[in-house]
């Protein structure tokens, strides 16, 4: 298998005939459409989602003279291309696409891979099994405030990666005085095995078995994270929080062999004071401290900057109050760990929510949750019964009352409302991926959302 990426230069792109594989719903491979066609490349879209499904980034590039194969993927297509881009959603290990495109010897790479490349500004990658979206926004808030501008001396902080928007529409406005902050996923760091460019500081927040089924196992998982650290400047630094001794010790090795330096989260224990809850949420914080620290912006400029923070959406995001209840949407949450950590932000009653597509044994760590502050669990979706007998199965100290729902979210809500008694909260943490039942997590947050401000 071709597993190295190709460095494609922009000459090269004028007039090549491209195919993006996977347009996708986060806006990816959208952007990477409209940089190629800039470029002057000749562009075929194609993905496994009908157009109903794809209706949002489609009108994003309805201006463009673009082909589509939508539906389906067709090898045909791969007919006198030239290069193949690749969604970070694809498995290129078992893709039939993929492997057709390689046996032909069609060179491919991802949109990632096209930025990094090309961006000119210094950039600070971020990644993480759990809270990286959190802590990388919480980052940009630092970053982007003016004192950090003049300490720091960036001009512009820009913001992407695997937080849904993609930077190669402003790449060609960078210049090496600005700032590229990324999130970047597993997905993603695993097709960027040699990262180009200029990388003084990484991180990565934590690592916990997710995306096994993907990666095929939690080595090669921890493998692709690791490509951060592989990639990151001669001398520059890493910063770590959460991760196992051996995986540690790995860390510590790579950051020597490029005369780099770790930079431990451990001992930090100072509390900031945020507007959104949580134990998680101060850890967070505090890693996002410690990267602007290594940029030169003592921990006092984080700390003001930090106490305007308002969150992100879909990660704990409070909706509504309806009688004395209080909800909360965190349809982030694709892992349960996420879950735990949602559990674990609220002193109150709980009646969790959780459930979407089956992930399989992932889900058996669901017994290792925080389940004394939980009042009762309604679980739904493709998951639901395997939740529901596992909770179940907990021993009387700590098991909650347990109800299996109908696929759909209002549905669950309904039934969360009996549950709940007035200072309650009402947390929808799935801890599964979304794709059972809707296009994405956004999409199944909203619908939490609008169906709890029926209930008012």
């Amino acid at each position: 298998m071709n597993d190295a990426p190709s460095h494609v230069t922009d000459a090269e792109l004028a007039g090549a005939r491209v195919v993006v594989m996977g347009l996708g719903r986060f806006g990816g491979g959208a952007g990477v459409t409209r940089f190629l066609v800039g470029r002057g490349a000749r562009v075929l879209v194609t993905d496994m989602a009908n157009e109903d499904t794809l209706r949002t980034p489609l009108e994003s590039i309805s201006d463009l003279p673009v082909e589509y194969r939508l539906g389906s993927h067709d090898e045909s297509d791969l007919d006198d291309a030239d290069l193949l881009i690749v969604s970070p959603a694809v498995n290129r290990a078992t893709s039939a696409f993929v492997q057709e495109a390689n046996r032909r010897r069609i060179p491919w790479t991802t949109e990632m891979g096209l930025f990094v490349d090309r961006c000119p500004a210094r950039m600070i990658g971020i990644t993480g099994s759990i809270g990286k979206s959190t802590t990388c926004a919480m980052l940009h808030c630092i970053l982007d405030s003016q004192p950090a501008k003049e300490i720091a001396k960036h001009e512009q902080v820009y913001f992407g990666g695997n937080i849904g928007r993609s930077l190669l529409g402003d790449v060609d406005a960078m210049s090496a005085n600005d700032l590229v902050l990324l999130e970047l996923s597993s997905f993603q760091l695993e097709a960027l095995p040699d990262l180009a460019g200029d990388w003084p500081v990484v991180g990565i927040t934590n690592i916990t078995p997710h995306h096994l089924d993907r990666h095929g196992g939690y080595e090669a998982y921890i493998d692709a994270k690791l490509n951060l650290i592989r990639g990151m400047s001669r001398g520059a630094r890493a910063v770590v929080g959460r991760v196992d001794g051996d995986v540690r010790e790995r860390i510590m090795g790579l950051t020597r062999s490029q005369q780099g330096r770790v930079i431990l989260t451990d001992s930090f224990i100072d509390v900031f004071d945020l507007k959104i809850p949580g134990p998680h949420n101060q850890t967070n914080a505090r890693f996002a401290a410690m990267v602007a620290r290594e940029l030169g912006i003592e921990f006092e400029i984080s700390r003001l900057a930090l106490a305007e923070f308002g969150g992100l959406a879909h990660r704990i995001q409070y909706a509504e109050c309806v009688d004395g209840v209080r909800y909360f949407n965190d349809s982030k949450s694709t892992s349960v760990e996420a879950i735990d950590t949602a559990l674990q932000s609220f002193t109150e009653p709980v009646v969790l929510l959780c459930g979407g597509k089956d992930t399989g044994s992932e889900l058996e760590r669901i017994k290792n949750c925080t389940w004394k502050s939980v009042r009762a669990v309604v679980s739904f979706g493709d998951a639901a019964k395997r939740l529901a007998d596992m909770i179940g199965g907990l021993d009387a100290d700590n098991r909650p009352k347990v109800v299996q729902s109908e696929q759909t979210i209002a549905a669950a809500i309904e039934k969360a409302r009996t549950l709940a008694h007035a200072g309650d909260v009402v947390l929808m943490s799935p801890g599964c991926p979304s794709y059972d039942a809707f296009s994405n997590y956004e999409e199944r947050g909203d619908a939490f959302i609008a169906a709890v401000q029926s209930l008012s």
